[in-house]
């Protein structure tokens, strides 16, 4: 609902043009915006307001709706729109520094998540997945209380690899993130999903600017232990079906192109950034030298999202799904160093593979590997 299906219908209005400066609100009007999916225009507590998430069905499970803005791209300056929530389950959010309609930095806000940890999330997208289940805790969120039926200010200061978000009428930021994407100048959007209730959004201002000054101190990444693999080599993706009822790995399985890919401090990869998911190319190889000093039994801790399979030198040790809900009602997928295999090592080279697989019955909702030797005594890593 979120994805390309939609969004691809406006790449031309989320690049803009080059030249104006939005400098006073832009009203919701087919000259300043592109309409897309379920939207409205209406009055609502006083404004003229756009709704979001408006269904097209009243049997349909969600209605989503997003207007893109025909502004010039924005690279630093500051963001700011009115939303409001009705007692319902819903989402509202901005995309902006948009590249193309897979590849934008995406704030936004779960009504029905109020006053806990997750009330709002800060993430990127690349290549057309989400990455919620990655980016998650302080440094990503916070448990803001949302009044309901009342218009909730809401503003960004974006300037470089950084932003204050502020939320509500309070003169310090809410908190401060860094913004994971390259900075670049790009498009903008709003938009709202209805899983119960629809989003209203009023009075949007983007103003640009050379450089905006930063109030707030983002929340230090998490930094892995000792042992967290640092890098990984992954493979172009392919159909994950080729693995089903395969217990060893042959050599012309794994005969694919090979990419480096490091880990951020927590040691965790977004394979994301790498490529997207289509039909037929969902799953990739994450790769891992080890080398050991004698034959040894070692516990490796480890993390993916959504299907993960291990082998070691070709012979299946392991397969799991951490997509959202598959371990209790309440798990949402998020990736940690959540198991552990036993790896029977021999004298020299040994080769660990994880097929990660990102299941689309779940929205590509991050797409991701970790791992972590506890006990690095005689191993070294490739």
């Amino acid at each position: 609902m979120m994805r390309k299906s939609v969004y691809a219908l406006c790449a031309v209005g989320l690049l803009g043009g080059t030249q104006a400066v939005v400098a006073e609100p832009l009203p919701f009007t087919e000259d300043n915006w592109v309409f897309i999916g379920g939207t409205a225009l209406e009055e609502k507590a006083g404004e003229q307001a756009l709704r979001l998430g408006v269904r097209k069905n009243s049997d349909d499970f969600a209605g989503f709706g997003m207007a893109v803005a025909k502004a010039p791209p924005l690279l630093n300056g500051v963001i700011e729109y009115d939303v409001m929530f009705g007692a319902t389950q819903s989402f509202g959010g901005l995309r902006f520094r948009a590249q193309s309609p897979d590849d934008f930095e995406n704030f936004y806000m779960r009504a029905h998540q109020s006053g806990n940890p997750d009330a709002n999330q800060y993430m990127p997208q690349y290549n057309g997945i989400d990455s919620w289940q990655l980016h998650y805790g302080p440094q990503y969120s916070s448990p803001t209380v949302y009044p309901r039926d009342t218009w909730i200010h809401v503003k960004l200061a974006i300037n470089d690899g950084l932003a204050d978000i502020y939320i509500g009428d309070e003169t310090v930021p809410e908190y401060t993130v860094n913004l994971l994407r390259d900075p670049s100048a790009g498009g903008m959007a709003l938009w709202g999903l209805d899983l119960t209730g629809p989003v209203w959004m009023a009075n949007f201002d983007a103003t640009p600017a050379d450089s905006v000054e930063i109030q707030g101190t983002p929340v230090p990444d998490v930094v892995g232990e000792a042992g967290t693999v640092a890098s990984w080599e992954v493979s172009d993706a392919f159909d994950g079906t080729m693995l089903e009822g395969k217990t060893r790995l042959s050599a012309a399985d794994t005969d694919m192109t090979y990419h480096s890919m490091a880990a951020k401090a927590s040691g965790q990869v977004n394979l994301s950034m790498l490529q997207g998911v289509s039909e037929g190319a969902d799953t990739v190889f994450a790769r891992l030298n080890i080398s050991a000093d004698s034959d040894r039994i070692k516990a490796f801790q480890f993390g993916f999202s959504d299907i993960g399979t291990v082998y070691l030198n070709g012979e299946i040790l392991y397969q799991g799904m951490d997509a959202p809900y598959t371990r209790d009602y309440r798990f949402l997928g998020t990736v940690g160093l959540f198991d552990t295999v036993f790896l029977n090592l021999k004298k020299g080279d040994n080769e660990l593979i994880i097929a990660v697989r990102e299941d689309a019955a779940f929205g590509g909702s991050g797409w991701a590997v970790q791992g972590r030797f506890a006990d690095m005594d005689g191993i070294t890593l490739d």
